[in-house]
């Protein structure tokens, strides 16, 4: 075939014009120019090749690139001659060297692979194929080559622009010119072959939310070119023709393709298939797949080998290394690989010295085995000489590691601690090539300079990680005769962090994980990137039981490296009695580097957990308590309702006809507000000239106090409300002449440390502490001292027979008797309400999603967070809370989207357009102006004032439909609503510098709009 090649191109040589010689494997191109260079010297052919400008500044500019260049041995003697070679194993620079010096004519004939047909606009005058047999790795045999393969081929002969004619050449063998002529001049439709992988697609679609019913599968079906050629030759599809006179759409036999595939999808764990109201939900398993493009029949697998016991090879929550490598070589990825009785000898070869385990899951005659065996003969860097073991090599190191990352993400998410361990420890292993029990420098060799005898040194004497980090630079250089300093710092380019633990007590059945992590490494670019961060995975672990209590990811970038920051990361878990005497470790493991993880033994035997709190109080059965109960017109006036709600009655007493302090905790939206109500009328009646003091944290929620008090108290009763905040900053003498203040926690504290200078602060006679359970967070130091100076005062004024009254209001507190004591507030005046105990009942769902960056995981949300609107809410208002103003904005514009796809898209607009254009004149933000027209508003801090009324309004006189808002809108102002959707539960941490989750009083007050009904 060689002789054949060389006198078709020696012909178009004679004539004066360049020719292309494909080849299909990289070796080929050299081992081809060789053979001509050996057949032209015989034949006296060798001036024929060399160019004739070889005196040009171009060409001896050419040349002296060529012999700078990084492949010049195998380049330079044939460019000397008239050739050269281009495939996808040289340097980019040599390759495009190689491109320059063919289109300025320096070289006569190319000999080059596939690539240069694909990828680089580079023509003839002939172009020649040099056989048609191709090796398929995936498949592991040789197959023909194909027609669009050729016809790319081809079209690089006579291009335009370049040559008037051009010559497409194939030389094969005598069976399969008949094939390739029949191919090229009469052609064939093309049919799709997307019905074979269609459960890996459907799974896709599922988990990625653009699928979830039949009815989205079958019109997901319509776009593909399966369903346009299914239409086209429906013989072809498995579809009888006359099914296409029944129906031409085809709509029903799609539906019962999409309804078997969901059922084999279920079966194998991958989505939950309800088959009466025909849903389609994603799995952690499907999602698994989705992501690191796991085939459907390696799925099948897993769950066969879970169930399996006492075989060679199963899948369970303990496995060792070489079952592990056992379990991925039975992947069906691999099944195509071919097992040949010629490569036997190869392969116990490379088995006898790059083995380092058992090879499981069969001999060397079955595809588990010697995928097992070129596995292991990777990681080891054993080479072989045979080229089909070669190909095949790289074949299944280019598929192992994220076979390997798939099952340990599985494994992970069914909490099997030491299989968790296994996998990851492969996974680094095949990535790096690089066994663990081998010195953790190997895999810096190719970046820095570390001299290969010296880890050989470091490997004979068998010596740990941990162990040489705890040595000096001078123990260094003595142990393995070195520069102690130079191993010194490459020891410390391996990825590792300072641990230190600590578990504490929350409740009895609660306990907090309090981790410390200080880097304790060095960053260099070359290692670890100029930018990015360095992944590790922290695992708590139950030892007795093989567990996985707690698992996350963690990050940390160059800046905090080099300062080394510590990082703080907190955590809680549930504890059963059972477990108080097991055994736990927290392990620090890197994700992609082979080092030692750092294991820090944790344990409860000394952890005194508290005992139960105080029991919650019960909601009594108590005939409902008219209004008028009051005694005063001017109080009743101010409610619209005759009966107070069960909560308040069961409190009125103690708040109304006593002087108490009280403690009051319910859950949000149970009517709290009126409960202060209760008290101030008892101030404002029984003790006139007294003054009131009204704390809440937030802004909104002063300014939310103020609209509401001003209308109730200053308007209809003549009593003077006075706002102090951030915003307003009264004169003394309106503070002394008020009668309700309301304020801030900060601001209230700045007032009172000057007390015995202000005579207003003296005259308290009543302070509601509004959020009590806000003690926790960060700003509650400043309301523990608001109390604590309350106590002082208390003390040291004259004021003792007339004590100032304080009032908590709280959700449902866990220790509410602790809070009660500190206050002061006796037994029978504090009341805790079970979080059950609402006015109005919430059911709520939960449905978590994967994904370990934020917005990609936000943006996953959208789709079914539209389908619960349309489920649970579609003609009722609906609150959508995210974390940022730029999530109120994506969410919004998602929905748009999804809304102009559905049949309906002005569904959430109630209100005509002529009018909602006069609103929307006066509205500058453009994106505001996008959403509404489709009954979609936002609210945000980001918006004026003016354009979050105008949102207010609409929403609240439910001319649009949904609101989408930022936690502002929860904690200040009363937007109710049918639905609420908290879309994501972190928020970014400015002061942390990363996602942190929202507090459960934060999740609960988000859920105070679902308080009224609808």
């Amino acid at each position: 075939m060689d002789n054949v090649c060389y006198d078709e191109v020696i012909d178009f040589v004679k004539r004066g014009h360049q020719v292309l010689v494909f080849v299909h494997t990289r070796n080929g191109t050299a081992k081809l120019g060789e053979a001509f260079c050996a057949r032209a010297s015989v034949l006296g052919h060798m001036d024929l090749f060399l160019p004739k400008d070889r005196d040009s500044s171009k060409y001896v500019q050419s040349e002296k690139a060529i012999n700078l260049c990084r492949n010049r041995a195998q380049i330079a003697p044939l460019f000397g001659r008239g050739l050269g070679i281009h495939h996808a194993g040289l340097s980019r620079q040599d390759r495009i060297l190689m491109e320059k010096c063919f289109a300025q004519g320096h070289i006569s004939v190319l000999f080059c692979t596939a690539t240069l047909a694909w990828g680089v606009n580079l023509p003839a005058h002939a172009v020649v194929i040099k056989g048609t047999d191709v090796f398929d790795a995936e498949k592991g045999v040789f197959t023909d080559l194909g027609v669009l393969d050729v016809q790319q081929i081809f079209g690089r002969a006579g291009r335009p622009q370049f040559e008037n004619e051009g010559h497409g050449i194939i030389i094969t063998s005598k069976d399969k010119i008949d094939k390739y002529l029949t191919m090229l001049v009469h052609q064939n439709p093309i049919e799709s072959q997307f019905y074979a992988r269609l459960h890996d697609n459907l799974n896709a679609e599922v988990a990625l939310g653009t699928v979830s019913t039949v009815d989205e599968g079958v019109e997901w079906l319509t776009y593909t070119y399966m369903y346009t050629r299914a239409l086209k030759n429906p013989m072809a599809y498995g579809i009888a023709y006359n099914a296409v006179e029944r129906d031409p759409n085809l709509r029903d036999h799609f539906s019962n393709v999409i309804r078997e595939a969901a059922m084999q999808l279920d079966q194998n764990k991958m989505i939950r298939f309800d088959m009466a109201t025909e849903y389609l939900t994603s799995t952690d398993i499907g999602r698994i797949a989705s992501n690191f493009y796991v085939k459907y029949e390696t799925i099948q697998l897993l769950n066969e080998a879970e169930k399996s016991v006492g075989l060679p090879v199963t899948f369970t929550s303990f496995m060792p290394d070489d079952m592990v490598l056992g379990l991925i070589s039975m992947a069906t990825e691999f099944a195509n690989v071919k097992c040949r009785e010629e490569e036997i000898g190869d392969l116990e070869e490379l088995m006898s010295y790059g083995c380092m385990m058992n090879v499981r899951g069969g001999g060397l005659a079955s595809v588990a085995g010697k995928v097992n065996v070129l596995l292991q003969s990777l990681i080891s860097r054993s080479a072989t000489r045979n080229s089909a073991l070669m190909s095949e090599q790289l074949y299944v190191q280019q598929n192992a590691g994220r076979l390997c990352r798939a099952m340990f993400e599985m494994v992970l998410r069914n909490g099997w601690s030491q299989a968790a361990n296994a996998f990851l420890g492969i996974a680094k292993c095949i990535e790096k090539q690089l066994w663990m029990n081998q010195c953790s420098l190997r895999q810096f060799i190719q970046i820095i300079n570390i001299p290969i005898t010296l880890i050989e040194k470091i490997e004979r004497k068998k010596a740990r990680e941990s162990d040489l980090l705890e040595l000096t630079p001078k123990d260094l250089g003595y142990m393995f005769s070195c520069d102690g300093e130079k191993l010194y710092t490459y020891l410390r380019y391996l990825p590792r962090m300072e641990v230190t633990a600590r578990f504490k007590p929350i409740t009895y059945t609660i306990v907090q994980c309090e981790v410390a992590l200080t880097p304790a490494f060095i960053w260099n670019d070359a290692i670890h990137g100029k930018s990015g961060q360095q992944s590790f995975f922290l695992v708590l672990e139950n030892i007795n039981e093989n567990l996985i209590v707690h698992q996350e990811r963690f990050g940390i970038g160059k800046m905090k490296v080099n300062k080394a920051e510590v990082q703080h990361i907190i955590f809680t878990i549930p504890i059963a009695d059972c477990q108080l005497t097991n055994n736990f470790q927290l392990r620090l493991a890197s994700e992609y580097f082979v080092t030692e993880d750092v294991v820090i033994p944790l344990s409860l035997h000394n952890c005194i957990l508290p005992k139960s709190f105080k029991s919650h109080t019960d909601l009594l059965d108590l005939e409902p308590l008219p209004v008028k109960t009051l005694r005063n017109s001017r109080f009743e006036a101010i409610y619209p309702f005759d009966y107070f709600n069960p909560i308040q009655a069961q409190v009125f007493f103690c708040l109304y006809k006593t002087d108490k302090s009280a403690l009051v905790g319910a859950p949000t939206g149970s009517g709290k507000t009126l409960c202060a109500e209760l008290a101030m009328f008892r101030l404002l009646q029984d003790h006139p000239g007294k003054k009131l003091v009204y704390i809440a944290p937030l802004k909104s929620l002063v300014r939310e106090r103020v609209d509401d008090w001003k209308k109730k108290f200053e308007q209809g009763m003549g009593y003077i409300v006075v706002e102090v905040s951030g915003d307003v900053t009264p004169d003394p003498e309106e503070l002394a002449a008020s009668s309700i203040l309301i304020t801030t926690p900060e601001k209230w504290d700045g007032i009172s440390r000057s007390w015995a200078t202000r005579e207003y602060v003296r005259r308290v006679g009543l302070i509601v502490l509004d959020e009590v359970h806000l003690l926790g967070v960060d700003r509650g130091a400043v309301l523990e001292a608001i109390v604590t100076r309350l106590k002082m005062i208390t003390r040291r004024s004259n004021i003792r027979e007339e004590p100032v009254r304080l009032l908590g209001l709280s959700t449902a507190l866990a220790n509410a008797g602790d809070v009660a004591e500190w206050l002061g507030i006796p037994d029978e005046a504090c009341y805790n309400f079970r979080p059950s105990v609402r006015p109005v009942p919430i059911s709520v769902h939960i449905q978590g999603f994967p994904g370990q960056h934020y917005c990609p995981r936000m943006a996953l949300m959208n789709k079914p967070a539209y389908k619960a609107i349309l489920t649970y809410s579609p003609r009722k208002p609906v609150l959508v809370f995210v974390s940022s103003r730029r999530q109120t904005r994506l969410t919004a514009l998602a929905f748009v989207n999804l809304l102009i796809a559905d049949h309906n898209p002005k569904q959430w607009l109630n209100i005509e357009m002529l009018e909602l254009e006069v609103l929307m004149a006066s509205i500058k933000d453009e994106n505001l102006k996008l959403t509404l027209p489709f009954g979609i508003g936002m609210h945000h801090a980001g918006l004026s004032a003016h354009e979050r009324a105008i949102v207010e309004q609409l929403f609240i006189e439910k001319k649009i439909q949904v609101l989408i808002a930022t936690a502002t809108l929860a904690w200040g102002i009363n937007c109710p609503a049918h639905l609420v959707i908290v879309k994501g539960t972190e928020y970014f941490d400015g002061k942390k510098g990363k996602y942190v989750d929202f507090p459960v009083t934060a999740m609960e007050r988000d859920c105070i709009a679902c308080s009224f009904k609808y």
